[in-house]
């Protein structure tokens, strides 16, 4: 469940903060860490991970971004 939820997080956040992969690509992690707070960690036990898929518009039920990651991860 822990990886479908990071595809469908990095899926959302490649649409809406692009900046993010580009960090990751030069090694820093402080974008994602504060979009990762802003979406995920300051909602702690509060909301569900169906609620906060659901509060970035994505369908906890939907492998399309799980699925669609090991091609671009492996492609090379």
């Amino acid at each position: 469940m822990g990886n479908a939820t990071a595809a469908q997080l990095m899926a959302h956040l490649d649409t809406d903060r692009p900046d993010i992969r580009a960090a990751l690509d030069e090694g820093r992690t402080g974008p994602l860490r504060e979009a990762l707070s802003d979406l995920v960690w300051r909602h702690g036990r509060s909301r569900s991970q169906v609620g906060i898929l659901a509060g970035i518009g994505r369908d906890p039920r939907d492998p399309g971004a799980y699925l669609t990651y090991p091609g671009t991860k492996f492609a090379g």
